[in-house]
């Protein structure tokens, strides 16, 4: 009996010693990262229409789908589903006015609204040079600007435009040209004219970034750069950020340079620059994600697996999801990658519902929607290209 009792001790002893152990080898909840790691979330439905090809995404308020194509403005349900077709204008960018109106924008040179309902509704039969980019939205104006001259800005329901700058054309100097005689001819661009607080209007366009009265008078213009300027992007001091695809350039409110970020070779950019809600603007490149401090320091910079295939879109928890080949990835606000949402080439930066839901042009003919994210966009100054899920172009739209 003895002999028992003194093996219970000894096991006793040693049970404690493990647990011991055991206990210290496990990290205490204080130490645990603030961040809850998610699983990956994955498509939810792809949207096909026999030979279609998508080129850009558009959100309703109600959580309508609008996808521009090469066979106009499809409607799509939050489920997935056909509600309408817009067959007009060929390939066509969209945004969407604060009257429900879908702004498009196409390749052919049409710029046409049409209604909730589907019905094109809208056509000021202008024959203009064609489109890459969507026009920007504000509610006394849509501005588009063509891929090599002209800003055209319309009054909503006009057919007549309000005013309009050549803002391209070499030695074309008049009293509506608003760049020097050296501009040159046989560049094309992709960029959208930004809308200001105050209504006033920022494009860049080849070398330059120029500033205009909402009444279309040139303010200022600034050369920035040998290249070639892409899409921009607002500070909520009104500075303008845009990139040549080797550097990130920063151009304050009253037209002066601010900073130039010199980016390491294949790191800059793709797509358009975004902002945080502490003014940390992000860029992408082929493989890799930066951020910038206000001041144009590097913040972080960190390489990845992925070759991306759009700009940054900053939602509400810190998160930066990217277009990649393989899908939407996402990234943490310290550059670590936390998911990968498999599927076809995600080819445009998603749009990004109230409800946390993204959706992007996938694989060129598919709508790809990505649920169980449930984290909108950040309310910040610029979360994503053109803004906002609607396209607006317009640092005060509510989303």
């Amino acid at each position: 009996m003895n002999q028992s009792r003194a093996i219970w001790a000894v096991s006793g002893v040693l049970l404690a010693i493990t647990v011991f152990y055991m206990c210290r080898k496990k990290p205490a909840p204080a130490q645990a990262s603030a961040r809850v790691a998610r699983s990956a979330p994955s498509i939810a439905w792809k949207f096909q229409n026999d030979r279609t090809t998508f080129a850009t995404i558009t959100l309703g308020p109600d959580g309508t789908v609008y996808a521009g194509s090469n066979q106009g403005v499809f409607a799509i349900s939050p489920l997935g589903k056909l509600k309408w077709h817009a067959q007009y204008g060929g390939i066509s960018y969209t945004a969407l006015g604060p009257d429900g109106t879908l702004y498009a924008a196409s390749m052919y040179g049409f710029a046409f609204g049409v209604s909730p309902d589907g019905q094109v509704n809208w056509k000021p039969g202008y024959g203009l040079i064609g489109f890459h980019a969507p026009p920007a939205v504000s509610p006394g104006a849509v501005l588009y600007a063509n891929t090599t001259s002209d800003l055209y800005a319309f009054e909503p329901g006009s057919t007549t435009a309000a005013w309009s700058q050549n803002t391209f054309r070499a030695g074309a100097i008049a009293a509506n040209s608003s760049l020097p005689g050296t501009a040159t001819v046989g560049q094309n661009s992709a960029a959208s004219p930004v809308i200001y607080s105050d209504d006033s209007i920022a494009l860049p366009r080849q070398h330059w970034v120029t500033m205009f009265d909402k009444d279309g008078t040139p303010a200022w213009s600034v050369e920035v750069t040998p290249g070639e300027l892409g899409a921009a992007a607002l500070g909520e001091d009104g500075t303008t950020y845009t990139s040549d695809g080797s550097a990130v350039y920063a151009v304050d409110r009253d037209g002066t340079m601010g900073w130039k970020y010199a980016a390491s070779a294949g790191t800059c950019c793709v797509g358009s620059p975004a902002t945080d809600m502490d003014g940390t603007v992000y860029f992408a490149g082929g493989h890799s994600l930066s951020a910038l401090r206000r001041d144009g320091r590097l913040n972080w910079s960190v390489s990845s697996k992925h070759a991306f295939a759009t700009g940054p879109a900053v939602v509400a928890d810190g998160s930066i999801y990217l277009g990649a080949t393989d899908g939407l990835v996402a990234f943490g606000p310290d550059g670590t990658e936390e998911w990968l949402a498999a599927s076809p080439s995600a080819l445009t930066t998603p749009a990004i519902f109230a409800d946390g839901t993204a959706y992007y042009v996938c694989g060129y003919i598919w709508v790809c929607a990505v649920q169980g994210i449930n984290s909108p966009l950040m309310k910040s100054s610029w979360p994503r290209i053109y803004h906002d899920s609607a396209n607006t172009g317009n640092i005060l739209t509510q989303f």
